[in-house]
């Protein structure tokens, strides 16, 4: 088929499905909304009949497209327009569109020729245009810097010692019985590591500011075989040196402000943490970003068990992906160093197969006076204050501090009146605050049970 029959035919693949994907919104639009509130699955159904059975190969993942209904459609003639259509072979093209409001919003429709008729394989929105670059960590200003170590006492207890495996731990979860498997091998050739959640790297890498030996890397995870989580990982540089001090693996961005004492803390969305060679994810532009996320995706959808998977960066490193399997969270990243400061191994810490550590204060109060001027010198030391406040009518209570903290309410004679695990409540920054029942006394005495986050330990038995 010549070129130009076979882009015509192409280019009307996708305007059909464009057309026939608004008319399907726009049947089921009003009523999802309006006051005829439909089931689900009669309108899945109709789209797998009037739309993806018409322009989908068969066998093909749809993805997330027809997962939703809304105003303007996702995808509408009026709304989005073919601005790229390359054919790559005689049975491949590449389609891309823009949506023509609404920011930056672009569609890669992946098309195959299967010996009748031009079909989408696959379908794929970004947000970043065709080589747009991302602002990033200059990594020679980096390694000029020679960040020190922020020092760390140690790390969780127990948490060193998971990485031996063979023993009994106490979770959560009940007894577990832990193993150290080997995902594989990281590679480094630019001597420092980026680390986050992998879909935050299109808006730039967070890079380790301590530099490690460029090379490879065996990576150790450590799994229960109750639930099959991954309770931690590291990454080993030096196998044979064992003594070693312990300071937080704290990261530099060029992107977001972020407190370096809480850099070291990786926040993550669906419990995945990716590590990869900086340079190498630097050198990609974002939507080529966006697309190392998808595929770190697929690749996690595509394995059978919790663990790890390893997809290309570019041909020559790959990037890890580290799924604890317990979901969204925020994961301490630690480095086990020698006496002169040299990287042994990073050290992650899902915490997932660990015990929480909590104080529990007693506090007296009498309303109209701050609790924090009460139990002071108590709630000082933990860096937590409390107090009761109103939001017009709405009686709140106001918890300050970095930790996170449970409170229950309790009167003179005992009687609880109030628990933080139930309440509803608002957080900005480290302030917490929590609405108090419509009929909380405004005159009362008693006092405040808090519980104080400390940490956590592995507990083994």
């Amino acid at each position: 088929m010549k070129r130009t029959a076979a882009t015509k035919l192409i280019r009307a693949r996708v305007e059909a499905f464009i057309r026939d994907f608004a008319k399907w919104n726009a049947k089921f639009y009003p009523a999802v909304f309006g006051t005829e509130l439909l089931e689900w699955d009669p309108i899945q159904k109709e789209f797998v009949r009037t739309v993806s059975s018409r322009h989908f190969m068969p066998g093909e993942r749809v993805g997330d497209v027809g997962c939703g209904v809304g105003s303007p459609p996702e995808h509408s003639p009026r709304h989005e327009k073919i601005i790229l259509i390359d054919q790559r072979s005689e049975t491949e093209a590449l389609v891309e569109t823009k949506a023509k409001k609404g920011g930056g919003r672009f569609y890669e429709y992946a098309v195959r020729w299967d010996g009748n008729e031009w079909q989408i394989a696959r379908l794929q929105t970004f947000f970043a245009a065709t080589g747009e670059r991302v602002t990033d960590v200059a990594l020679k200003a980096l390694a000029r810097s020679r960040a020190k170590p922020l020092w760390t006492k140690g790390v969780p207890a127990g948490l060193e010692r998971s990485f031996k495996g063979g023993a009994s731990l106490r979770t959560r979860y009940g007894v577990s019985r832990i193993k150290v498997v080997s995902a594989g091998v990281l590679e480094a050739p630019s001597g420092f590591l980026a680390c986050d959640d992998p879909g935050e790297w299109q808006w730039g890498a967070a890079v380790l500011e301590i530099r490690i030996p460029p090379g490879k890397h065996e990576v150790d995870l450590v799994i229960d075989d109750n639930l099959q989580i991954v309770g931690a990982a590291r990454v080993v540089f030096d196998g044979r040196t064992t003594n070693g001090v312990y300071a937080y693996a704290t990261r530099r961005y060029r992107t977001r402000k972020v407190r370096r004492s809480l850099s070291h803390i990786v926040g993550v969305d669906g419990g995945m943490v990716g590590l990869g060679d900086a340079g190498a994810i630097i050198g990609l532009s974002r939507r080529e970003r966006e697309r190392l996320y998808w595929r770190i995706v697929d690749a996690q959808l595509g394995k059978h068990a919790k663990g790890a998977v390893f997809v290309p960066i570019d041909s020559a490193t790959k990037a890890i992906a580290i799924d604890s399997g317990c979901g969204d969270g925020g994961y301490e990243a630690f480095w086990k160093l020698d006496r002169a400061g040299r990287p042994l191994e990073l050290i992650l810490d899902f915490a997932d197969l660990a015990l929480a550590v909590w104080d529990k204060v007693k506090v007296p109060f009498t309303r109209g006076r701050s609790i924090s001027s009460i139990g002071k010198r108590r709630l000082r030391s933990y860096g937590v204050s409390v107090h009761f406040g109103h939001e017009g009518t709405q009686q709140i209570l106001m918890v300050r501090g970095d930790k996170e903290v449970r409170v229950k309410i309790f009167d003179t004679g005992g009687n609880m009146l109030f628990g933080s695990e139930g309440g509803g409540c608002s957080q900005c920054d480290n302030e917490t605050r929590y609405y108090l029942p419509a009929n909380f006394p405004r005159n009362l005495s008693g006092h405040l049970e808090l519980e104080m986050y400390m940490g956590h330990r592995y507990e083994f038995g």
